[in-house]
C-alpha cells in the first residue's frame, strides 16, 4: 500500500482515445456489443477502455514491451467500488483472474479479449478473506499485498489455492480462492518479526511461487531495518539470503514478482517521492541462477514515467498469463482521486 501518490491527469477517459488504433477500437466496440462511430465507444460494464500513453497506441511497442490494453474499473456487479488492489494471480485452470484488495477482499476477474488485445474484465465474484473462524478479516489483519497461486495449472478444477502475504500483520497465509483459510506458512526467521522492517506499512510485499517446491519466494517493500539502503533481500525458504537492487530513481520500492520459466524473475518496482512530482512503474527481469551470493543483477524492460505522457497510477499487483503475456493491476488507495487499473503487456525477445 502507499499513501499520497500523485494522480494522473485524466483525459477522455470515458471514451476511446482518438490516437488510438482504429482496428483496436473495432475489436473494442464489437466486443462491448455496440454499433456506434469508432469514436464514442464506450462500456456499460465494470470497466473502461482507457489510454496508456500519450504519444503511443496499444500494440505499440515501447523498450522490452508491446502495449495490449489498459482498462480502468468503474464499479463491480454489484456497485462495489474496485478498491485497493494490491495483487493479481491467473488460474490457467478455471480462467480467471484473482485480485486481492488490501481491504480484505479477493476479487474472481474474467477478462475478454478481441485478438489478442485486452477489451473487458467481467467482476464474476468476490468474497472476504476469513481468519481460522470463519470470521472477515479486519482492520490490520486485512492488509493483503501479493498473492501466488499453486495447482492453477494442473489440468484440476477446483484444487487452486492462494498464498497471500500480508504486510502490516507480516504473515503468508495459504486460502481457497472463496476466502476460507487453509494454512499458514512459516516465514523465514528475518521476517517473522514486525520490527524487523522499516515501517509498518514497508513491510512484506512481494510473493511468488518457485516451481517444483511448497515455499514461496519473499522480498519486503523496503530495505529492512538496518541493513543497506540500496538492497532488498530475496528470501526463499531458510537459504542464504540474495540482495536485490532498487532501481535508481529516487523512492523506488519493491510491489511485486513473478517467476518465469527458466528460472527468471520479473520484478515490478514503484517510484514515487511526493504527489507534486512524477513518478515511475518498473519492470524488471533477474535471472536466479546467477552464481555466486553477491548482489543480483536486474535488466530494466520497461520504465514508465508520467513525466513522459505515461497514463498510470500506482501499480502493485503483477500476474503472469500465458506465454510472455502479463497482467499489471494499481492500487487506487481507495482514493476517488486515484484510479484502479489493469494493464496488458506483452513481455519481447531479448
Amino acid at each position: 500500500m502507499m499513501t499520497g501518490i500523485g494522480v494522473s491527469v485524466q483525459r477522455n477517459t470515458s471514451v476511446l482515445s482518438a490516437s488510438w488504433p482504429r482496428k483496436f477500437v473495432a475489436y473494442a466496440c464489437m466486443s462491448l456489443g455496440l454499433v456506434l462511430p469508432l469514436m464514442a465507444c464506450s462500456s456499460d460494464r465494470n470497466t473502461r477502455i482507457v489510454p496508456i500513453s500519450d504519444t503511443l497506441d496499444v500494440g505499440d511497442r515501447f523498450m522490452g514491451v508491446r502495449l495490449l490494453g489498459m482498462l480502468e474499473f468503474t464499479r463491480a456487479g454489484d456497485g462495489r467500488k474496485m478498491a485497493g488492489l494490491s495483487g493479481l494471480a491467473w488460474d490457467e485452470d478455471e480462467g480467471l483472474l484473482y485480485a486481492i484488495s488490501d481491504l480484505g477482499r479477493i476479487w474472481h476477474l474474467l477478462p475478454r479479449f478481441e485478438s489478442g488485445y485486452l477489451v473487458d474484465a467481467e467482476v464474476v465474484g468476490s468474497t472476504l478473506f476469513l481468519d481460522q473462524d470463519g470470521e472477515p478479516l479486519q482492520g490490520l489483519e486485512a492488509d493483503a499485498e501479493g498473492v501466488a497461486a499453486r495447482g492453477h495449472e494442473n489440468g484440476i478444477l477446483g484444487d487452486t489455492q492462494l498464498l497471500v502475504s500480508f504486510e502490516q500483520r507480516p504473515r503468508v497465509e495459504v486460502y481457497d480462492p472463496d476466502g476460507t483459510w487453509i494454512e499458514s506458512v512459516a516465514l523465514p526467521g528475518k521476517l517473522r518479526s514486525p520490527g524487523a522492517y522499516r515501517a509498518r506499512n514497508k513491510a512484506l510485499e512481494a510473493i511468488a511461487m518457485v516451481p517444483g517446491s511448497a515455499d514461496p519466494m519473499l522480498m519486503p517493500e523496503m530495505p529492512l531495518r538496518g541493513e543497506d539502503d540500496d538492497f532488498v533481500p530475496l528470501f526463499h525458504d531458510e537459504q542464504p539470503v540474495r540482495r536485490y537492487p532498487l532501481h535508481p530513481s529516487p523512492g523506488s520500492s519493491i510491489t511485486a514478482m513473478e517467476i518465469f520459466p527458466g528460472g527468471r524473475l520479473l520484478v515490478l518496482e514503484r517510484a514515487f517521492v511526493s504527489p507534486l512530482l512524477p513518478f515511475s512503474t518498473i519492470l524488471s527481469w533477474v535471472d536466479l541462477n546467477q552464481g555466486g551470493n553477491g548482489p543480483l543483477e536486474p535488466i530494466v524492460v520497461a520504465h514508465f514515467n508520467t513525466a513522459d505522457g505515461w497514463r498510470i497510477d500506482n501499480f502493485e499487483g503483477l500476474s503472469r498469463h500465458r506465454g510472455q503475456r502479463i497482467f499489471l493491476v494499481s492500487d487506487d488507495n481507495n482514493r476517488s482521486l486515484q484510479r484502479t487499473l489493469l494493464l496488458y503487456l506483452e513481455l519481447l525477445p531479448e
